[in-house]
C-alpha cells in the first residue's frame, strides 16, 4: 500500500484563489428612496389608460374581517399548483422590490394569501350578495377544470 501524496496548497501563480469575492447585495430597504418618479409622456398616457380601465372595473373592497370568514391564522396547509413562469417571477420580484416598504410583502406566501383573500371578497360580492361563501364540507374536485 503506497502513501498517499501530500496536500500542498495552491501558489502565488496559480489560477485557484483562496480568498471569496463577495458581490455586495442590495434590497429595496437598502436601496436610495426616490421622492418623485420622473414620467415620461408615453409613461403618463399608459397610466391615464391604466386609470380609465380601473374606472370601468367594479371596485373590489379590501378584504376586512367582517367580509371573511373566521379563519384560524395559525393552521396553515401546503398547496401544490402550477402558473405561468412569468406571473411567478412578476410576483417574485414585487415581493423583492416591496419588502422594506408599508404595505408591501415580505414573502411569496404572504402575497398570495393577500391576493386570494382580496379576490374571495370580490367573488362574494359579485356573486353572494357580500357574504362569505359557506364552508366546503365536501372535498374539492380534481383534474380537469369544467367546460375543458
Amino acid at each position: 500500500m503506497s502513501a498517499a501524496p501530500a496536500r500542498r496548497r495552491p501558489g502565488a501563480d496559480s489560477p485557484i484563489k483562496l480568498t471569496a469575492q463577495v458581490e455586495e447585495v442590495r434590497t429595496a430597504a437598502t436601496l436610495p428612496v426616490q421622492a418623485e418618479p420622473v414620467v415620461t409622456e408615453p409613461a403618463a398616457a399608459q397610466k391615464q389608460e391604466r386609470a380609465a380601465v380601473q374606472r370601468s372595473k367594479p371596485s373590489a373592497t379590501p378584504a376586512t374581517p367582517a367580509t371573511l370568514p373566521a379563519l384560524d391564522s395559525e393552521a396553515t396547509e401546503t398547496a401544490t399548483f402550477s402558473i405561468r413562469k412569468t406571473v411567478k417571477k412578476s410576483a417574485e420580484t414585487a415581493v423583492f422590490r416591496t419588502a422594506g416598504y408599508p404595505g408591501g410583502y415580505t414573502s411569496l406566501k404572504a402575497l398570495v394569501e393577500g391576493a386570494i383573500e382580496r379576490e374571495l371578497v370580490r367573488l362574494a360580492d359579485e356573486f353572494n350578495g357580500g357574504e362569505p361563501f359557506p364552508p366546503n364540507e365536501g372535498g374539492f374536485r380534481r383534474g380537469r377544470p369544467f367546460g375543458s
